[in-house]
């Protein structure tokens, strides 16, 4: 009988759980994360993925025209996400100094209401 209640009260507690996730912890749509990929990279990526079906049926040749194929397109995708990251690696870099200039700010001298000209670095 005492397994009954232990069974019970785990099950109530996986109820409680799981609803608390549904309520707290944020949906997102599937490419939420991924804001950055374009019609660009899908046509670039369905291309590496096609030729790579084909490599495999095709046995995993070493050498050949799908085995060359397959090379180009899949390095033709990795240059493409290399080149995605390195602008995006750019912009934040452009962000954080963006950030840190905005802390900055004008500190009042010994007169009330006029401004000292020099920025001070607040950390």
């Amino acid at each position: 009988m005492s397994d009954h209640i232990i069974d019970d009260v785990y099950n109530a507690l996986i109820n409680i759980l799981r609803k608390a996730s549904d309520e707290a912890v944020p949906r997102s749509r599937k490419n939420f994360f991924r804001y950055w990929w374009d019609s660009r990279m899908k046509e670039v990526k369905e291309r590496a993925v096609a030729s790579c079906r084909m490599w495999k049926e095709a046995g995993r040749p070493r050498s050949g025209p799908i085995f060359d194929i397959y090379r180009k397109d899949k390095s033709v995708y990795k240059r493409e996400l290399r080149a995605i990251g390195s602008e995006r690696k750019e912009k934040s870099i452009l962000m954080s100094c963006t950030r840190r200039y905005s802390k900055s700010r004008v500190e009042p001298s010994g007169t009330v209401g006029r401004p000292n000209l020099d920025v001070l670095e607040v950390a």
